[in-house]
């Protein structure tokens, strides 16, 4: 995975994580202000849930690009480091 690929993949996984925060408050803004047992506070609550939902999974990306590029490293520096042996 080349640095570009892997910049816009973390840049389009916060866009995701940021809308999906700013879409939860208004949904819970919403159903605040919405009586309770209406059909429209059902749904506010529900989009509340749902952004709740991607947002966490939006933490779980982050933190497996994180481990990937961790691994990824550690690899490249054993391969280097082997190739480096083998000619010296």
């Amino acid at each position: 995975m080349s640095g570009e690929t892997l910049a816009n993949v973390e840049t389009a996984v916060e866009v995701v994580e940021h809308v999906a925060e700013v879409t939860e408050k208004l949904a819970e803004n919403a159903a605040s202000s919405l009586p309770e047992n209406g059909s429209l506070h059902k749904v506010a609550v529900e989009i509340e849930y749902i952004a709740e939902v991607v947002d966490n999974d939006a933490h779980k990306v982050e933190a497996i690009i994180n481990k990937v590029c961790y691994a990824l490293s550690a690899l490249l520096l054993e391969t280097n480091y082997f190739n480096m042996s083998r000619i010296c």
